[in-house]
């Protein structure tokens, strides 16, 4: 059973890690040491309860802080089993911070937090308000309001540790649902979002000292990691910088949006593509995995796997045959012309591109780079930053003006775990049009995985 805390607060917008591979994330010099789980990016289901750390010591109960005005909406805070509570002074901060983010998505008008750190974590509060203002900018440059007319989420506190200095170290995984002001009858949903807060005391009184969420758009901010390259390879580079640079590659890909893809010509296939069955797979398996396939979110993401099964799930057979492959019929890796193993494709979102450019004959009938608002349900938008294209989403629905004209799409994800999310909500602006129209058969298909 859960022990529950409830308390009002204002919700969340996770900014959603992408798919990307192990061998590409690269430590920045400098970059600040943090509790030692608060950094990895924390797999859907990544453990299960019994092996979380219980070292806390309860400390005193302090004089609970006021609890800011809610305006948009309401959360809560829960307690996985066999983990001791937080006094309700450190969950108010919590319950503070994340009201004062969300006030931040809500109006678009960047708040805080730095009254809820410590004066010696100055550098954290900085870092945190940076990616806020990533965030609150990228809204804002949309054709669509992005504000926010409510929202709810639900906080569930999975470790606790107390460290050698006394500080405390809480790991926390959100679930939310955030309506826009623009689709106000759509329940935007999110899940298994993590966030990992250090508490240091000082003076008597608790203050965060560390806040780090597990997503592309925190690391790059704050520096924890970037794409690509090695080390040696990369000057030191300011949060200041970084959070400018993101900005201003997200506004250069959002003024080239309606413009942005290229006529496909005469597109042949044999068979239709059912958009309904792949778009209902897609909502049906967001929040969680499909145990009749193995996961990779501790492998680079499932994002793309997600995505194969829901295209899968529209009648879009395997493809073991030459040139180039989209199977699935086991982990292991595997090219050969037969149906057996894993080719790259199915998993990943470059040698998905790879596939859907030069696939022939049998198999999957799709164009890459198509007229961006020309999507419908069941279509795929690869995303990225700077060029680099490396998570995948599937559209669940079509957002229209009054004019019948696509000005957004809604999407389901895993690795962000979303559900009618909409996609010009994403931290990454970047994004590619994959339109899936059908596929074509030859006179002995391929076995399919049972």
């Amino acid at each position: 059973m859960f022990q529950i805390r409830i308390a009002t607060v204002i919700t969340m917008l996770a900014l959603l890690a992408g798919c990307y591979n192990e061998a590409d994330i690269t430590v920045i010099p400098g970059a600040e040491d943090a509790p030692s789980f608060a950094l990895s990016e924390q797999p859907f289901d990544a453990q299960p309860e019994s092996s979380v750390i219980e070292a806390y010591v309860p400390v005193p109960s302090e004089p609970t802080a006021p609890i800011p005005a809610a305006s948009y909406g309401d959360g809560t805070i829960a307690y996985a089993e066999n983990i001791d509570l937080l006094d309700s002074y450190q969950e108010q901060i919590i319950l503070d911070f994340m009201n004062t983010y969300y006030n931040s998505l809500a109006e678009l008008t960047v708040q805080g937090p730095t009254e809820l750190f410590s004066p010696n974590a100055k550098e954290q509060a900085d870092n945190n308000r940076m990616v806020w203002e990533a965030m609150v900018a990228i809204r804002s440059m949309q054709k669509t309001d992005l504000t926010l007319i409510g929202y709810s989420f639900e906080l569930t506190v999975t470790a606790i540790t107390e460290q050698d200095n006394g500080d405390i170290a809480v790991r926390v995984m959100e679930d939310f649902i955030q309506n826009f002001t623009a689709y106000p009858g759509v329940d935007s949903k999110g899940f298994g979002v993590s966030h990992n807060f250090t508490f240091t005391k000082e003076g008597g009184q608790w203050f965060l000292s560390h806040h780090r969420q597990s997503d592309s758009l925190s690391h790059n901010v704050m520096g924890r990691w970037r794409f690509g390259g090695s080390n040696a390879d990369m000057p030191e580079i300011s949060t200041e910088q970084r959070r400018d640079d993101w900005i201003a590659g997200a506004r250069e890909a959002v003024a080239g949006r309606s413009e942005q893809g290229r006529q496909p010509g005469q597109i042949s296939y044999d068979n239709a593509y059912n958009r309904e069955d792949a778009a209902g797979y897609a909502r049906e398996w967001a929040s969680k995995r499909n145990p009749a396939w193995q996961m990779y979110d501790r492998m680079g993401g499932n994002c793309q796997n997600f995505v194969s099964q829901a295209i899968f799930a529209g009648g879009v057979p395997m493809d073991y045959v030459a040139p180039a492959q989209w199977k699935w019929y086991g982990d292991t890796p595997s090219s050969a012309y037969t149906a057996s193993g894993r080719a790259p494709a199915w998993t990943g979102v470059k040698e998905f591109l790879v596939y859907v450019q030069n696939n022939r004959g049998f198999g999957m009938t799709a164009f890459a780079d198509a007229p961006f608002y020309s999507g419908e349900p069941g279509d795929v938008i690869h995303m990225g930053y700077n060029g680099d294209l490396r998570h995948t989403v599937i559209i669940t629905d079509i957002m229209k003006d009054d004019d019948g004209n696509t000005v957004d799409y809604l999407i389901a994800s895993n690795t962000a775990n979303l559900l009618d999310f909409p996609v010009s909500a994403f931290h990454y602006q970047e994004q590619m049009l994959i339109k899936i129209y059908g596929w074509n058969k030859q006179t002995t298909l391929p076995p399919q995985k049972q």
